[in-house]
């Protein structure tokens, strides 16, 4: 696979986003993000063929003696027919208005499973690190088996991004952490999941992937709205080349800096990337907000790569 030229990439990654590159954020957000949101399904051709099937389906049962009435040729409809017919739309109605109620409660219990997710995850990973006696400077007992807390904490990274975007519940929304390998990083590996959707243990060059060149250049943090639309890096995930990624939204987030030993040399050794199925998922105040948020987790999983070398200088 050829590699994106660096300093395309470069320039990529530092550009300013113009009046007009926002303005069509701003439509692209509200597309994908706002109208779905507000109408409680996902904007797409198949939906919308659907819902137009149903209603039509709905008005032709429905409606069926009216319908019969007025091709037989007869002007006036008797109220007799028409009444059923609006005691079926007021029950159809009705049962419309329960299930509007009902998503609300399911809400409310989905987003107090996330913190509970949160709060289970986090002891798990403490206890693992306790049954370690992991200090700064202690010696660890197991190494294998404190870096099981790994993705412990990568679970409660999930589920405090999915508070924060609101998207508690089966859509797709997964966290990773990459690690550079090797003494100038440039192979990368996908070390740990949230969840066992993807591949991980996968080793692949850096060079191919997107957080590589974001720790190259230096930032501390990395959102793309829509990895789709952009024509730098081929639209596929790092597990399953040649195949369409389950995400659309990218956060990167780099590692802690570390100073290498015995030298003034600094270095990161991995990123964690924060993976949405939708375009625009970490748009706006929700990109900082979701970053302090998790950016604890992120520092106890650098802490837990006690016998990991450094990888990519910078």
């Amino acid at each position: 696979m050829s590699y994106p030229d660096d300093q395309q990439v470069a320039d990529w990654l530092d550009e300013e986003r113009g009046s007009l590159n926002r303005m069509f954020d701003w439509i692209f957000y509200i597309f994908y993000q706002k109208i779905p949101h507000s109408l409680s399904w996902q904007w797409s051709l198949k939906s919308i063929i659907l819902g137009i099937v149903r209603f039509s389906v709905f008005a032709a049962v429905t409606g069926s003696p009216v319908w019969l009435v007025l091709l037989m040729g007869q002007k006036v409809v008797p109220t007799s027919l028409i009444s059923p017919f609006l005691i079926l739309v007021g029950l159809v109605s009705f049962s419309k208005f329960l299930n509007f109620l009902a998503r609300g409660r399911r809400s409310a219990e989905l987003r107090d499973r996330e913190e509970t997710s949160i709060s289970t995850s986090h002891f798990k990973a403490i206890d693992l690190i306790s049954a370690n006696g992991l200090s700064v400077s202690a010696r660890v007992k197991d190494q294998s088996s404190l870096e099981r807390a790994i993705p412990e904490l990568l679970k409660c990274i999930e589920s405090r991004t999915r508070l924060s975007i609101g998207r508690e519940g089966s859509d797709y929304l997964e966290v990773t952490l990459i690690t550079f390998e090797g003494a100038d990083g440039l192979e990368a590996l996908i070390r740990e999941r949230s969840s066992s959707i993807r591949k991980i243990n996968k080793r692949i060059p850096s060079q191919e992937l997107l957080s590589y060149h974001v720790v190259k250049n230096g930032l501390t943090k990395k959102v793309i709205h829509d990895f789709k639309r952009q024509k730098l890096f081929p639209y596929e995930g790092a597990t399953g080349r040649g195949a369409a990624p389950p995400y659309r939204s990218i956060m990167i987030l780099p590692l802690p800096e570390r100073i290498l030993e015995g030298s003034s040399d600094r270095c990161i050794r991995g990123v964690i990337t924060i993976d949405g199925a939708k375009p625009y998922d970490f748009w706006g105040e929700l990109e900082d907000a979701i970053e302090i948020q998790v950016r604890p987790f992120v520092k106890l999983i650098d802490v837990l790569l006690t016998n990991h070398a450094c990888g990519v200088k910078i």
